[in-house]
């Protein structure tokens, strides 16, 4: 049985993205994401596919500033 919300008995679901959602502040805190996006001085992708949007937004960012991308995957996502 899937459990349903409190407050207006809809489905509820599990805290993810699906491919057609935008993130947003609300949910995903996208806008703090970006700031620290801006500060950061190298990044660490671990298991992630980088297939969405935002994602791919932060890995282009990091590479376009040429600062240190590691990458931790099986199987190498960023060319």
């Amino acid at each position: 049985m899937v459990p349903k919300c409190g407050e207006c008995q809809a489905p509820m679901r599990p805290h993810s993205l699906f491919f057609d959602e935008p993130y947003t502040e609300s949910f995903y805190r996208k806008d703090t994401v970006l700031r620290f996006v801006e500060q950061a001085d190298c990044l660490l992708v671990v298991g992630a596919a980088v297939s969405t949007d935002l994602t791919k937004r932060i890995v282009c960012s990091f590479l376009d500033r040429e600062l240190p991308v590691f990458e931790f995957n099986l199987e190498s996502v960023i060319n």
